[in-house]
Parts: structure tokens; sequence; C-alpha cells
């Protein structure tokens, strides 16, 4: 099934379904917990290589490369700890998500067309088939009280996260920001609906690896940009 179908219409389900029922908003402050599960799509990654060719002919002899990495939609879960002031909530965040790769463009230094790696279901130790993210995260979310059965918040946030392939990882900042509604589902439990936009910075990967008797030490850059699709719940202590 196509991902952004499936994104589409996860997200327009959730927010019939809360906007159809009736509720009564609570105003009250205290500390929290929240849970959410959700989707990830990754929009095309572009990352640039560079590093050295070892066997048969070749000793030490330098490479440049570009590459495209085209991602399946992926899946995730957080959870957080925070206190809620009214109008305002601050919490701290933690979550882990994973895409697998579909595709791996592959291009030299002047651009021209090496490779097209299909690696959907592969499990082959020269080429990554995944990147999975682990993050930490202080947010602020602004709950907006307009008066209907539920209540809309917008925020963000900024932490760091830890960006892992199949033999190589990297921690590096990361930042966030979103939208979303709660439905009260009772005085102190709320279900919640999201999206945020995820991001972090450039980080450096590095692989030693052997194919067809050649050694290939790499060392290459890229960052993340994800959009993020979650429902879960929210409970006041």
């Amino acid at each position: 099934m196509n991902g952004k179908v499936v994104r589409t219409s996860l997200a327009a389900a959730v927010i019939v379904g809360l906007a159809a029922a009736p509720a009564v908003l609570a105003d009250a402050t205290g500390p929290y917990a929240s849970g959410n599960l959700g989707l990830v799509s990754t929009g095309d990654t572009d990352s640039s290589t560079a590093g050295t060719i070892s066997g048969g002919a070749f000793t030490d002899a330098p490479f440049t490369s570009k590459e495209r990495f085209e991602y399946e939609t992926g899946f995730g879960a957080s959870g957080a700890l925070g206190y809620d002031f009214g109008a305002v909530r601050v919490e701290g965040e933690v979550a882990w998500r994973r895409v697998d790769i579909e595709t791996i463009e592959v291009r030299d230094a002047t651009g021209s067309l090496r490779a097209i790696h299909d690696v959907t279901g592969v499990i082959e130790p020269e080429l990554p088939t995944r990147t999975a993210v682990l993050s930490g995260m202080v947010n602020g979310w602004l709950d907006l009280d307009l008066a209907l059965p539920v209540q809309p918040f917008i925020g963000g946030g900024a932490g760091v996260a830890r960006v892992s392939g199949d033999n190589s990882s990297d921690t590096v900042f990361a930042w966030q920001v979103g939208a979303g509604i709660g439905y009260p589902l009772g005085p102190t439990v709320t279900l919640q609906a999201g999206y945020r936009y995820f991001r972090t910075a450039e980080g450096q990967f590095k692989g030693d690896t052997t194919q067809d008797g050649l050694r290939f030490r790499t060392s290459g850059k890229t960052d993340i940009d994800a959009h993020l699709f979650d429902i879960g719940v929210r409970v006041r202590f």
C-alpha cells in the first residue's frame, strides 16, 4: 500500500473521530506521563562519501561518491514525563524510530550514475539497509482553549539524537516542531494525536567493508529529516 495513502488515511480517521465526540476540557495542572506510537515518513536523503580502496591493483586508492537513499514508511515509539502548568506543558521525551532503506542510488564525483541497489528485505553486510534514531528532547507545548470538544496544541523542542546505520552511528543535535489535538477521556486521561517535523544536524558515519576482494574504508556525512504521525495517551498524576 502506498505510504502516503496510509499516513493520510490515519491522520484523517483520527481527526474526524476525535472531533465527532463531545467532551469537557479539563483545566488543571500537575505532572503527567505520555506515550505515543506512530508512523515515520522520511524524504530522500543525500550523502557524500570519501574513502580508499585496497586490494587487487589498488593500494589505498582514494575515491569519492554521492549517494541518495530512498526509504520505506517506518515506525516509532516515544515516552515523556512533564508538568502541565495550565496553558503550557514542559516535558522531557525519549523516542526511538526506525526506517528501512528501499533503494540506494550511487553517483561518482562527476555526477554520473554508477549503480542503483534495491535493498528491500535484503541483508548484505556491504550495503546499508536501515536507519534508526534514538533521541532525547526537551519539549514545550502550548494548549489552545478554543471552546471545542478537542483541544489543539502546538510546540516543539530540541535535544540530541543517536543516528545509527547497520555498522556506524553518530550523536548529533536534533530539533522538532509540531501540532496536534487532545481529547479528554476523563479528568486525568487525554487521548492525543499529532504531527511533528523532526530534523537532525549532519552526522558523520564510517565504514570498513570488503566486497569482491576489495576493501572499502569510507567516511560519509548526512542528516535526517522526517515527518512523524503519532497517536497516544497522556495521563496526569
